[in-house]
């Protein structure tokens, strides 16, 4: 029998500082692996509020490739942290007609989601490019 050797719910958190003297929590990602995710604690807090503080985990590619996503609600599995985080910042909101905005990471770390750290660039075309992850999360903006 092969032994089961993922994480299981609740995940604890890390809260310490980074060696710039910031407030960043680390974060295991649930899941067969042992990898940790870094995020500013107002980012971790903001995410929080929305509910978001649990399941995150590793979206991997068969290239080896992927990045940190997040369990929203029973129907609705993996958003992308780095994006939630920009779009929080206010540095990703869709806009009607342009290209699709995505996250990427300076260091080319994905498991970095310091503020930072990340940025928004172009990407391919979306055919829902007008609504944010959070909409399509929980039907509404993250304001209302």
């Amino acid at each position: 029998m092969k032994k089961d050797n993922r994480r299981s719910f609740p995940i604890t958190p890390t809260f310490t500082a980074a060696d710039d003297g910031k407030a960043v929590v680390q974060v295991p990602l649930s899941g067969d692996t042992d990898k940790v995710v870094t995020v500013d604690r107002a980012d971790y807090d903001a995410l929080a509020e929305l509910g978001i503080h649990e399941g995150w985990f590793w979206g991997g590619r068969p290239d080896g490739s992927g990045s940190v996503r997040c369990t929203l609600s029973a129907n609705y599995r993996g958003l992308g942290v780095a994006r939630l985080i920009l779009q929080m910042s206010g540095e990703m909101q869709p806009r009607p007609n342009r290209p699709n905005l995505v996250a990427r990471y300076r260091d080319g770390n994905p498991l970095n989601l310091r503020r930072h750290n990340l940025k928004a660039a172009k990407g391919r075309k979306s055919r829902n490019i007008e609504r944010t992850a959070l909409e399509w999360a929980y039907g509404t903006s993250a304001g209302a």
